[in-house]
C-alpha cells in the first residue's frame, strides 16, 4: 500500500449513508482506494447495504459511540499500512478542497480545519483556559500551547496515535475531544492549524433540543475529565457549573436540566 494512504471513519447514527452531507465525496474518494481508505462505522439499531465501493463498513447496534470506533478505524489503518487518519461526524460537511489541500502537506502532527456552526467559530479553541461559549478562537497557524478541537475534521498521524495508545474509551462518546487534545498538551505534540473552513452541527448547544440522557452523558464525562486528568482545571470548572446552574434556572424550561447540573455540583463541591 502507498505511504500516503490516509483512512477517514466516519461514525453514523440512525442516518442513511447515501443521505450524509458529504456522501457525494465519499462516492469519489472511494474510486481512488490508492489515496483514500474508507471506514464507515454504523451505531444504528439496524444494518445498510453498503452504497459505496472501497469502503470498510462495521455495524454495532449497541451503539458504542466514538471511541471504539475511532480505535476501530485506528486498528484498520495499521493494517493498511496508512499514515494517517481522518475522523468525520455524519453531520460533517467538506468539500474536495480540503482533501486537495491535507494531500499537499506532510502530515507530522495533528491537523485541524476551523469549524463553524451557525456561524460561530467552535474549532479550534484555546485549550489553556477552560472551554465554555466564551473561550477564544484560533486562526490558521502551528501551535506549541495547548489547543481544544473538535473530533470532526481532525487529521491524525498514525505515528501520534501509536504514542498516545489510540483514544480512550472512558469517554465513548462526550468529552473524547477533551481528552484526546489534552492528551496531545500533555505528550507535547503541536497542532496545526489549516485556513480551511468546515461547517458542523453541534446540536448540544441548544438545551431545547438536548436530551436528558445525553445530558447525563456530557456532566458525567465533565465529571470524570476535570477529577481524573485535567484537573488544573477543576476549580474553574466548579465555578463554571455554578453560573451555569444560574442561567439553566432562569432560561432552561426543563428544571430537570438544572437539577442534574446541581446534583453534580454538590458532589464535586462535597468531595473538594
Amino acid at each position: 500500500m502507498p505511504n500516503h494512504l490516509i483512512t477517514i471513519v466516519v461514525v453514523i447514527y440512525q442516518e442513511k449513508i447515501i443521505d450524509l452531507p458529504i456522501y457525494p465525496l465519499l462516492e469519489e474518494l472511494s474510486q481512488s482506494p490508492q489515496d483514500y481508505h474508507l471506514v464507515i462505522f454504523d451505531n444504528s439499531p439496524v444494518s445498510q447495504n453498503l452504497p459505496l465501493s472501497n469502503t470498510e463498513y462495521l455495524h454495532d447496534p449497541d451503539n458504542p459511540g466514538l471511541a471504539k470506533a475511532y480505535n476501530f478505524a485506528w486498528q484498520s489503518a495499521r493494517e493498511n499500512k496508512s499514515r494517517a487518519v481522518l475522523l468525520l461526524d455524519q453531520d460533517s460537511q467538506l468539500t474536495k478542497e480540503y482533501f486537495q489541500i491535507i494531500s499537499k502537506i506532510i502530515v507530522n502532527e495533528v491537523t485541524v480545519p476551523l469549524v463553524f456552526s451557525d456561524g460561530k467559530q467552535i474549532s479550534p479553541l484555546n485549550g489553556e483556559e477552560l472551554i465554555t461559549g466564551k473561550s477564544h478562537a484560533l486562526g490558521a497557524g502551528e501551535y506549541q500551547k495547548r489547543v481544544m478541537a473538535i473530533n470532526s475534521g481532525s487529521l491524525i498521524p498514525m505515528t501520534v496515535l501509536e504514542k498516545i495508545g489510540g483514544f480512550n474509551e472512558e469517554f465513548p462518546l462526550d468529552y473524547l475531544d477533551h481528552w484526546f487534545y489534552w492528551k496531545l498538551s500533555e505528550e507535547k505534540l503541536p497542532v496545526r492549524v489549516i485556513d480551511y473552513r468546515l461547517e458542523h452541527q453541534l446540536s448540544v448547544l441548544d438545551y431545547g433540543r438536548i436530551s436528558l440522557k445525553r445530558y447525563q452523558s456530557i456532566l458525567t464525562s465533565e465529571e470524570r475529565f476535570y477529577t481524573k486528568y485535567d484537573a488544573t482545571q477543576l476549580a474553574q470548572y466548579k465555578k463554571h457549573l455554578l453560573k451555569r446552574i444560574l442561567k439553566q434556572l432562569l432560561t432552561v424550561k426543563n428544571k430537570k436540566i438544572y437539577k442534574m447540573t446541581w446534583k453534580t455540583y454538590r458532589r464535586l463541591k462535597s468531595e473538594s
